[in-house]
């Protein structure tokens, strides 16, 4: 049994591989290579920045992806050695379903090791120095957003705080820069100038006037300038901090964050909590679904090799439906975070282990 062990962890690695990088090819390949080369477009970035950020961010989709690959690698192995008759005559031997499992049980363990010190360790890190090195790379452009004429800002509860209008691009300048700004309540400030050069992260304006607009409480102002230095403090302030957003943060980050919220008597954001529930749910989810692929080994009907395939398919498929959908009610208040974060890989550990049963008692 030791050297079978040895064999089903071998293929299991290779398999889990091939997996992995098929799931993170497809989601580089569609999502996330749009968002990189929507970043050169819009940015201006240069190509090698682009591939440097891509590059960085593949820990965070390993560990994305190491759940659906070992569900992948497991379904497959079962079914070449169910093909192989290889399950059978190990139940003939005496060999029980369990003990079969068990080295499957234990690869899961692995990858949930694995998965859960990559989001702790490296996922954070990469993802960090990822997010700093697009903003310096903003910072440094020729001109951000080429191509485009106008520009919205929203703030923290996507409502527009900014609108920029830019007109015929020189180079680093435009010829004709209007700004509304609208994040006072009480007031609408707009600046408009002649000329607008971007440079190192800010905006110089040139031979234009600033325009004040109040409610009836205060007096309307105007004013006009020879230069004005329209600067973008949350971005240098981006630029200096420390984690952006939550995949950039470790759980002991998360966990103080939220601390701070209930502190101030205020409930923490969904997806801050459904980050934190991820850390865990995450790796566990490489030895729940390896449950979910328990079937598998127990078909023993004339087409079961199809019937397999189809299985397999449809929970793969169903897993990463569940995940979307899940993540999406839990981030609208339709599903609890903790839900939102462990249904899926529970629900097919659940549908794994019924349907077991149904096939076990025929």
């Amino acid at each position: 049994m030791k050297l079978l062990d040895r064999y089903i962890f071998t293929e299991s690695i290779q398999l889990l591989v091939i997996g992995s990088m098929t799931i993170l090819g497809i989601f580089f390949g569609t999502a996330e290579f749009q968002t990189y080369m929507n970043m050169m477009n819009d940015f201006g970035f240069p190509f090698s920045v682009v591939l440097s950020v891509m590059f960085l961010q593949i820990p965070t989709g390993i560990s994305f992806c190491l759940p659906a690959g070992v569900l992948f690698s497991t379904m497959f192995l079962l079914i070449r050695q169910q093909d192989d008759s290889e399950i059978l005559a190990l139940q003939v031997s005496g060999v029980s379903m369990r003990r079969i499992m068990a080295p499957y049980i234990m690869f899961g363990l692995v990858a949930a090791l694995i998965t859960f010190s990559l989001n702790e360790y490296v996922s954070p890190q990469t993802r960090l120095l990822s997010e700093k090195l697009s903003l310096i790379a903003l910072y440094k452009t020729a001109k951000p957003f080429a191509g485009r004429f106008k520009l919205e800002q929203k703030d923290d509860k996507g409502n527009t705080s900014k609108i920029f209008c830019f007109g015929e691009e020189l180079g680093r300048s435009v010829n004709g820069l209007l700004l509304i700004d609208l994040t006072e309540k009480n007031s609408v400030k707009v600046v408009w100038a002649k000329k607008g050069t971007w440079n190192k992260g800010s905006w110089c304006l040139s031979e234009g006037q600033n325009f004040e607009f109040f409610n009836a409480t205060h007096q309307n102002r105007v004013a006009r300038f020879g230069v004005l230095q329209y600067e973008n403090p949350n971005l240098f302030k981006a630029i200096k901090a420390g984690p952006l957003s939550t995949l950039s943060k470790t759980t002991e980050q998360i966990r103080a964050e939220i601390a701070s919220y209930q502190n101030k008597q205020q409930s923490p954001p969904a997806d801050l909590l459904i980050q934190l529930y991820r850390r865990y749910s995450h790796p566990v989810s490489c030895v729940l679904l390896v449950l979910a692929a328990t079937p598998v080994a127990l078909m023993r009907a004339r087409r079961s090799r199809s019937t397999a395939f189809v299985y397999a398919g449809i929970v793969i498929a169903t897993y990463f439906v569940l995940q979307q959908i899940c993540t999406s009610l839990a981030e609208n208040s339709h599903l609890t975070p903790f839900l939102g974060s462990w249904l899926p890989s529970i629900a097919l550990c659940i549908l794994g282990l019924l349907v077991s049963l149904i096939i076990s008692k025929r």
